[in-house]
């Protein structure tokens, strides 16, 4: 038994050793104390495997989204990763004596959060105006519309106690783009993808319903004529794509996702 619980903790010994290096845990506690925002990937390497940890350092606790989450975040810190058992135990001692507990950080190191690594490398620092008309928004809307080129741009508001993202898009080049993305229409049904185009000049989506007055508001920025108006614009305030399947005695109608979060790729 003695033999035995000797040979487990040389075991565990030779497994944390690399992880608990003072090069590793300097390049954690560098990227954690990062003076401004950070969003870095650094691998851990164990017995011939990599360890993506992804930290999201914000000491200035500004105000980050990106379109994976679903409302905005100022927390200081994110660690999360999928690491093995050792490196988690010692991952979280360096963070306790670095002064970080339960609530004042995102911790997940073993792979519980909905989220991919990759899709927390979205999250970025973002403005939010709290009125319509805001100068930082306003000559960010100009801009996309005075641009020669393509623009995908996502603006960002909070009125009447609702958080807004409002995606505008600008194709003065007449291109016709296409997005793609997998759903499930009903439960135990495959996936499927599910595309759209679009060839627009102009575009105005938001996540959830916006009041009127921020559609004008920005609408007005592109100076289209009434021809582009009717023909050469797309307004969604809070709609989905929709996907249609026509049956015998009636017809559904399948939402798949916001017009805002379906053109995110486009560009």
């Amino acid at each position: 038994m003695k033999a035995f619980l000797f040979l487990m903790v040389v075991g565990l010994l030779s497994i944390c050793s690399p992880l608990s290096s003072l090069q590793c845990d300097q390049k954690i506690q560098t990227q954690i104390f990062a003076g401004a925002y950070s969003n870095e990937v650094i691998q851990i390497e164990l017995e011939g495997k990599s360890y993506p940890l992804r930290i999201i350092a914000n000491p200035n606790r500004e105000m980050l989204w990106c379109g994976v989450l679903v409302r905005p975040t100022s927390r200081s810190l994110y660690v999360v990763g999928d690491l093995p058992l050792p490196f988690v135990h010692h991952l979280e001692d360096l963070l306790t004596r670095w002064g970080y507990v339960d609530g004042e950080a995102h911790i997940d190191l073993r792979g519980k959060s909905p989220l991919t690594i990759e899709e927390w490398g979205g999250i970025h620092p973002v403005y939010i105006a709290e009125s319509i008309e805001d100068a930082q928004n306003d000559a960010e809307a100009e801009r996309v519309f005075r641009s020669s080129t393509f623009q995908n741009k996502v603006l960002y508001y909070k009125l009447n106690g609702k958080t807004l993202q409002v995606r505008l898009l600008y194709n003065p080049e007449g291109r016709t783009l296409s997005a793609k993305r997998a759903f499930q229409l009903e439960p135990g049904d495959p996936y499927y993808n599910y595309s759209i185009s679009w060839d627009k000049k102009y575009a105005v989506f938001v996540d959830e319903r916006a009041p009127q007055e921020l559609i004008d508001h920005l609408v007005d920025f592109a100076q289209a004529s009434t021809w582009e108006w009717w023909f050469d614009f797309s307004v969604a305030n809070g709609t989905c794509v929709e996907h249609k399947v026509w049956g015998y005695n009636q017809d559904t109608i399948y939402y798949l996702d916001t017009w805002l979060d379906y053109t995110e790729d486009f560009q």
